[in-house]
C-alpha cells in the first residue's frame, strides 16, 4: 500500500513535498479507516521552562486539524 496524498493546509502534491512539510511528528486520525484529522509536532529545545529544564529536548504541537464533521 503506498502513501495516499491528502490536500491539507500547505497543498502538497507529491509524495516527497508531503514528506518534507509533515517532518518526523505527523499522526492521523481515522474513524472506519477514512482520515478525520491530523497533528503535526516539532521538536525543540527548552531555554529553561517551569517545567522543561534547560537544555531538555521537549515535542511541541504545531497544528491540530479535525474536519468539522468530527
Amino acid at each position: 500500500m503506498g502513501l495516499r496524498i491528502y490536500h491539507l493546509r500547505f497543498g502538497a502534491s507529491t509524495e516527497k513535498l508531503f514528506r518534507n512539510n509533515i517532518g518526523n511528528y505527523f499522526w492521523v486520525a481515522e474513524i472506519n479507516s477514512e482520515i478525520v484529522g491530523y497533528i503535526t509536532g516539532s521538536i525543540h529545545v527548552s531555554d529553561g521552562l517551569a517545567v522543561i529544564e534547560q537544555g531538555e529536548h521537549y515535542l511541541e504541537v504545531d497544528e491540530v486539524y479535525v474536519h468539522p464533521e468530527y
